[in-house]
């Protein structure tokens, strides 16, 4: 036994610093499905790289981030919608298969699909650089929460090569994006409420 010690004692034990881990962003969710129930839980995801978060998200029903890159900044927001509907979850990302999709596939629950590099920044507005992304993820018989990731370009021209960069359907931001999407940890549950 003293033996075993003495050896134990002159065997170097080398320390390894743990790599640090990614931070989490998470947000409460609490949406309307119907005029009984509606949709409670919550969403975490591991922030990506770069993505800074800003105020007015958090544990407030969405999570907002900042990406600067040179001149352009690329504002970020998450955000979950309670779905009730008889469309299965590939059908509620009608663009999966269209030529403005920037990744598409399916997810546990579901499916997701991100949309860009052009888009329509709102009624009655004209177009703008970003990229919009929906995972659509059923929680119960035809109930489901809709993530959305939503990114625009902001602070440059959107035509500028640096816009058109940062929501590339190959670059590191639609990446994450879509990574975002397809790993987001929910517990969401229908609540019914009278």
């Amino acid at each position: 036994m003293l033996a075993a010690a003495v050896l134990a004692a002159a065997v170097p034990i080398t320390a390894h610093a743990a790599s640090p881990s990614p931070a989490t962003s998470s947000f409460a969710v609490r949406q309307t499905l119907t005029s009984k129930t509606e949709l409670r839980g919550k969403v975490s995801f591991a922030t990506p790289e770069g993505w800074e978060a800003t105020k007015g998200g958090g544990r407030h029903s969405y999570a907002s981030f900042r990406v600067t890159e040179g001149a352009c900044t690329l504002d970020v927001h998450a955000s979950m919608r309670g779905k009730a509907t008889r469309r299965s979850a590939r059908q509620q990302v009608p663009w999966i298969d269209g030529p403005d999709a920037l990744g598409h596939g399916t997810r546990p629950g579901g499916a997701w699909g991100t949309l860009g590099p052009t888009l329509s920044a709102g009624e009655g507005e004209g177009l703008a650089t970003g990229a919009y992304g929906i995972a659509a993820i059923c929680v119960a018989h035809r109930r489901f929460g809709q993530m959305r990731v939503q990114a625009w370009v902001r602070g440059c021209d959107g035509a500028s090569a640096d816009a058109k960069k940062l929501v590339a359907e190959d670059g590191e931001r639609v990446r994450q994006l879509n990574h975002v999407l397809k790993t987001a940890k929910t517990s969401l549950r229908v609540v019914r409420v009278d």
